[in-house]
């Protein structure tokens, strides 16, 4: 059986997902919730997302990134982590573990009927791009495919796409500082904080921004 946990990254820690909290409304933006669907549902639908048929889904992923055939005997531990929430997509890493052998897999979910037709287009483009070119600033990916979530007649079908996680690329946005418009950094790992100007010069170290 694969020892599984659910987290939630914040600057302050990994905060984990308790009874309690799993019964909460699944929150789909700043201050909005779900009416229907709670935490818990949204991290059950990953599981079973990755765990069809006894683990054949992320056994194929897995496969792919140790490039060597994966059993479903050999998984003994994953952690679902819900990194943040985007304007489309619901943003999770997965680490997992097999012996000697770890990963760390990003899920985007996509909720809305916008959301998950951006999500398709940009699976497949990426998908396109890296058949045609050894591209290693682009993501790899990896899987997609919808699932329900939610219970009885308010289930609704989310579109979950697993693809390469860039550890390390954090992603910022332009906020007032003092007298002048500074680069702040959403840092789940280290805190949140303000870009110093080397920082942001070509040849520094990369960010993902917005």
């Amino acid at each position: 059986m694969i020892d599984l946990s659910y987290r939630f990254s914040s600057p302050q820690g990994e905060i984990t997902a308790d009874a309690g909290l799993l019964q909460q409304k699944f929150a789909i933006g700043p201050l909005e919730y779900h009416q229907s669907i709670t935490l818990g549902d949204f991290f059950d639908c990953i599981k079973r997302f990755l765990l069809p048929e006894e683990g054949s889904c992320l056994q194929e992923v897995l496969s792919r990134m140790w490039q060597r055939p994966v059993k479903a005997e050999e998984i003994e531990r994953m952690v679902v982590r819900y990194e943040k929430y985007g304007t489309l997509y619901q943003i999770c890493t997965i680490d997992v573990s097999a012996g000697e052998s770890t990963a760390r897999i990003c899920a985007n979910v996509a909720f809305s009927a916008t959301a998950r037709q951006t999500l398709e287009r940009e699976f497949e483009l990426l998908a396109l791009l890296g058949e045609k070119e050894a591209l290693n600033f682009l993501p790899r990916v990896y899987k997609k495919g919808h699932i329900k979530t939610g219970k009885g007649a308010r289930a609704e079908s989310v579109l979950v796409a697993l693809v390469e996680w860039f550890e390390g690329y954090e992603e910022w946005h332009f906020k007032r500082y003092d007298r002048s418009i500074r680069a702040f950094l959403w840092d789940m790992r280290h805190g949140y904080r303000f870009l110093s100007e080397a920082h942001m010069r070509p040849g520094g170290r990369r960010w993902r921004g917005h």
